[in-house]
């Protein structure tokens, strides 16, 4: 679950929330608020239908009470198809 926004550093970035789903007791399950991100997609366009780039994982913060943050973990090439009827 996440939203764009632009931001002046970045032009648009994503804000990702992870949730996860764990038990209280045997008979019931929630879902809680693991961590936040915030992340870029850079695509360039490789002809008229097929564009190429890379997704990254500028920062995740974990809160669910671990106080861990991560800096650039991740780096994901990205092949995105136009597809037109």
């Amino acid at each position: 679950l996440g939203f764009k926004a632009n931001i002046s550093i970045f032009n648009e970035i994503e804000v990702i929330s992870t949730f996860d789903r764990y038990a209280i007791d045997n008979s019931s399950k929630q879902f809680r608020l693991q961590k936040l991100g915030i992340g870029k997609k850079w695509l360039y366009p490789f002809n008229e239908y097929i564009r190429l780039g890379l997704d990254m994982t500028i920062a995740e913060m974990y809160v669910d009470g671990s106080k861990q943050w991560n800096i650039l973990p991740s780096l994901t090439p990205v092949l995105s198809f136009n597809i037109v009827f």
